[in-house]
């Protein structure tokens, strides 16, 4: 991974960290007070977050009447990342009204069980994603955003295939993504993306930083990988939707977005910067900056920036702005994992 995790704060450590996993400590709480087995946790709690269903908050569940513990309310916006169950009500309020659930597109509900060999739509798989660069193999945002969002992006080129490929299809309790399972998956080549011959237009004007690209790149496996994720059976719809795509590249982050969305002239729905890991997290730059590289790739597309900024990391109050100031604002929503808050783009800034 890009950078450390604390399983403590409710991060999904390496293992894990692409399976969708059951509430974590914000809510261990919850599954005491409630005395419910894991399956049952996640119905009530995790997995109807995405779904944005109002009333999923434990503390509504709670034998103190719904009243949050620490006497946050949920209207004010100021739910804990950790035991505060109101933070929930907020997150799945909000998405409700502003992300609501997406049925299945056509493209989507298309590609047959078992078909390898599927093509790859690139267009509509961009159109209304998330994009989450210097990712490592960290679940959080499809574990939230999944069914306002059905199609994710995933690039960092610190994870080889055989990281990759064991965590996705591993068998046991940490690998894949909990409550789905693959009906079709295949490798992803540069042919799949971009023509013959495409090179990036944009390239770092610094010596010093190309130079860092370079070193950090050096021990780069790349590689493309396409999957599309069915709900189990056994799943109610609360679960999370009915099937999502997730595509994964390996390779640098602000290559991957102007092969993809620049290119193109599509942005994606979410960005998200989540720990990216400057410095000796194995990034060559700080992702984060307004002055960064990779922003400067992200304003000059010309579909423009992506409507949501999902920004977040390891350390509470660190986070409490957005990165990037066209996002500057309210707060919409705080997940219960990572300090990750959401944030729409400001016209006005």
């Amino acid at each position: 991974m890009t950078s450390g995790t604390r399983p403590e704060d409710g991060t999904l450590d390496r293992r894990s960290a692409l399976t969708v996993t059951p509430a974590e400590n914000h809510h261990q709480r919850t599954k005491r007070t409630l005395q419910a087995d894991d399956g049952a946790v996640i119905v009530i709690v995790a997995a109807k977050l995405p779904g944005g269903q109002a009333g999923t908050c434990p503390a509504a569940l709670d034998p103190n009447g719904g009243r949050c513990p620490r006497g946050r309310k949920p209207e004010d916006g100021t739910g804990e990342n950790r035991g505060c169950g109101n933070a929930c009500l907020i997150m799945s309020n909000y998405l409700h009204r502003e992300l609501p659930n997406l049925s299945t597109p056509a493209w989507l509900g298309a590609i047959e069980h078992g078909n390898n060999g599927a093509e790859l739509p690139l267009r509509e798989i961009l159109a209304g994603s998330l994009y989450y660069p210097a990712c490592g193999l960290n679940g959080t945002p499809v574990k939230y955003c999944a069914g306002a969002i059905l199609s994710f992006i995933y690039a960092d080129y610190g994870i080889t295939k055989a990281e990759y490929l064991g965590n996705l299809n591993g068998t046991g309790e940490d690998s894949g993504f909990r409550g789905y399972h693959s009906v079709m998956q295949r490798e992803v080549f540069k042919e799949d993306i971009v023509p013959s011959g495409w090179k990036p237009s944009l390239t770092p004007a610094c010596a010093e930083n190309t130079q860092r690209l370079v070193r950090q790149e050096a021990g780069c496996q790349p590689f493309g990988h396409w999957s599309v994720w069915d709900r189990d059976a056994d799943r109610e719809a609360a679960h999370g939707p009915e099937r999502f795509s997730f595509l994964f590249f390996a390779g640098e982050m602000s290559a991957i977005y102007q092969g993809l969305f620049c290119r193109l002239g599509i942005a994606p729905r979410i960005l998200a910067i989540i720990q990216p890991g400057s410095g000796l997290g194995g990034g060559w730059e700080q992702t984060e900056s307004n002055a960064s590289f990779f922003k400067k790739v992200v304003t000059s597309n010309r579909a423009g920036m992506p409507e949501y900024l999902l920004y977040g990391g390891f350390g509470r109050g660190f986070y409490e702005e957005p990165c990037w100031r066209e996002y500057r604002g309210q707060r919409l929503v705080q997940l219960p994992e990572r300090y990750a808050g959401l944030w729409r783009f400001n016209v006005g800034v």
